[in-house]
């Protein structure tokens, strides 16, 4: 059989941009708050009375320190991504490596011999529904004990968040289980593939 095209997944570039964009109004207003208070001040005079002035506490510093780091997070993060993407899904020869193990760690990487069977759905996160690719292992040992940007969804299936892929989790999907059965093929000469019921018990 032959061999299929090599797969590669990073984030969505202009979904990290937004991320990144995300993060400048929170930078701007927490370094006002902490020195010249410029836009506070014009802010303030504009929804208040002179009389009725509100005056700044310690808490609103602590506030301002806290939306300044989540700022710099946010936007730090966002053009990472933007100009050296992070892998979350690769197939090769050796196997399926997902990157669910948490920033600067080595992806979890399933060999072929290993996978049972891949797919997408869509799962229920704090009330929104989030499109995921899941893939079901035939040893429950090799499966992380915590996922990161993701969830385990029971012993041998590990479902990896999909709303920020540059490709819907239905084509890498489908990919990885070309790269799978031509593994299989080349291995045991068995090309037929089957898909299994969705384990995560939940439809799109």
């Amino acid at each position: 059989m032959k061999t299929p095209s090599p797969l590669l997944v990073r984030r969505s570039g202009w979904k990290m941009w937004l991320v990144a964009l995300a993060g400048i109004p929170l930078l701007v207003a927490a370094t006002d708050v902490l020195t010249q208070r410029r836009l506070t001040d014009a802010l303030r005079g504009l929804l208040f009375r002179p009389d009725d002035t509100q005056v700044f506490e310690a808490r609103d510093l602590i506030w301002a320190w806290v939306m300044l780091a989540v700022g710099i997070l946010l936007t730090g993060w966002g053009l990472k991504e933007l100009l050296a993407p992070t892998i979350v899904v690769r197939s090769d020869a050796d196997g399926l490596a997902l990157g669910v193990r948490g920033p600067f760690r080595a992806p979890w990487v399933v060999p072929w011999s290993q996978v049972d069977d891949i797919g997408e759905t869509t799962l229920d996160d704090d009330g929104v529904r989030v499109p995921v690719m899941w893939v079901r292992v035939m040893d429950p040992s090799i499966v992380p004990s915590s996922v990161w940007n993701g969830r385990r969804v029971d012993d041998r299936t590990v479902a990896i968040f999909a709303s920020d892929w540059e490709i819907p989790p239905g084509d890498v999907a489908r990919r990885a289980v070309e790269w799978a059965v031509a593994s299989v093929s080349a291995t045991f000469d068995d090309p037929e593939g089957s898909a299994a019921a969705d384990p995560t018990g939940e439809s799109s």
